[in-house]
This record gives structure tokens, sequence and C-alpha cells, in this order.
């Protein structure tokens, strides 16, 4: 049983800090205020420019999360100024706090299962450069420059060189054991 618990973790957190591209997908839930407007208005069903929460609740799963900061002055409706203002509450420091409680989250799974977070973490920003240099490598070759790039053509090259990194056996960040260093140099 623990061990499946153990897996199931592992296998979010690695969901959770793959879900991007490296070139800074934007986040999985983001906020969309015209999207939002219109599911708003679609919700209203009474069309008088606020939701209860039941219109609320019906139109947007996780608005029992949000429903009370968001209803401002607690009459149990919400109009788009509350959302707005409530959108615009959320400080960077709530971010950053959170982003922390994450990564404490991770480090502390890591030591359960009996590895380094920070070795965990070199070996990437290792496996990262590597590859951001041969992005650079190969515009240099083709005579162009990454700023003139775009996203999608950036994403596209790193994506080729995890490919080969793969085939070629290399692409793991994992840490080398004199058994696999002694194995890499014969």
């Amino acid at each position: 049983m623990a061990a499946m618990k153990t897996q199931t973790l592992l296998v979010v957190c690695a969901s959770l800090l793959a879900a991007g591209s490296a070139f800074a997908a934007p986040p999985v839930t983001t906020y969309d205020p015209i999207a939002f407007e219109q599911r708003f208005h679609k919700a209203d069903k009474d069309k008088n420019g606020r939701l209860s929460r039941t219109e609320a609740y019906a139109e947007f799963p996780r608005m029992p999360e949000f429903f009370d900061e968001i209803d401002g002055n607690k009459d149990g409706y919400i109009t788009l100024a509350e959302v707005r203002r409530a959108v615009a509450r959320r400080k960077p420091a709530e971010i950053h706090k959170e982003l922390g409680d994450l990564l404490f989250a991770v480090v502390n799974l890591g030591r359960f299962l009996g590895h380094s977070a920070e070795a965990a973490l070199d070996g990437t920003v290792r496996k990262f450069v590597r590859r951001f240099q041969e992005i650079e490598r190969r515009l240099h070759t083709q005579g162009r420059e990454m700023t003139k790039c775009s996203l999608a053509e950036l994403d596209a090259i790193w994506e080729q060189i995890k490919r080969e990194e793969k085939k070629q056996g290399r692409a793991s960040n994992a840490p080398r054991t004199k058994t696999s260093t002694a194995k890499a140099r014969s």
C-alpha cells in the first residue's frame, strides 16, 4: 500500500513539474477574463448581472473554493466587478508562498524516497544547460539568431534534441555512480 502511495505521489509530482515545455508554456489553468465573462453571462439565468451560489457552482466546478472570497459584500451573490476585484487582490507574494510550499513538498518526497533534491536539481540544470547550448549551436550553424525564432521553433528543436539524447541513452539526469562512470569511460 505504501509503495502505491509513493508511486502515485511520484507520478503527480512528475506531472506537475513536466507539464509545461522547457520554454515557459503558459500554466494549465489561467484566468481568461473574456472567456470568464462569457461563461458568467451564460450562467446568469436571471440576467440580473450577478450569480447565486447555485448558478456559479453549476457553471464553474471550482467555484466553491473561491465564492466566499469573491463575494465582497457577503450578499450571497457575485458580480463581475467583484470577480475583477478578487483577481486584482491576488498578490505575487501569495504565488511565491504557494511555490515555496510546492518545492518544500517535492524536496520532502525526494528525501522520503532516499534521493537528494540538490543532486536531482543539479542533474536537471546540467541537462537543461546542455540542451540549451545545443540549441544555440544548431542555430549558429544555420546562421540564425535565437531572438528571431518563435517559441514553437525553439520548442521543436528542444524536443528533437530530447529524442536524440534518448536514442543515445543520454537523456537521464540521474547521478552518476562509480559503475556508470566506469562504463561511460570504456
